[in-house]
């Protein structure tokens, strides 16, 4: 289960998540929450708290995990392109 948390400064997507992440996590709240943050164009900083006992992600439809669209995930370097 996800939730995103409210309060955050412009450009900051903070998401809260705890038990198994599913497929719904992401089409109902994450996606919507980056779209929403993204509309205009600007960059966005996400913020992941993983609370309590977290359990893992649900394989999405396909049998495997989602990724963002058009990429292939993080890039985990910490630079900015």
């Amino acid at each position: 289960m996800i939730h995103i948390l409210t309060g955050m400064p412009a450009g900051v997507v903070s998401v809260e998540a705890a038990g198994k992440l599913t497929s719904a996590d992401y089409s109902e709240v994450l996606a919507p929450a980056l779209a929403a943050a993204t509309r205009d164009g600007g960059r966005i900083r996400i913020v992941l708290c993983f609370t309590g006992e977290f359990a893992g992600m649900a394989a999405g439809r396909s049998g495997r995990t989602s990724r963002p669209a058009g990429g292939t995930g993080a890039r985990g370097n910490g630079s900015r392109s």
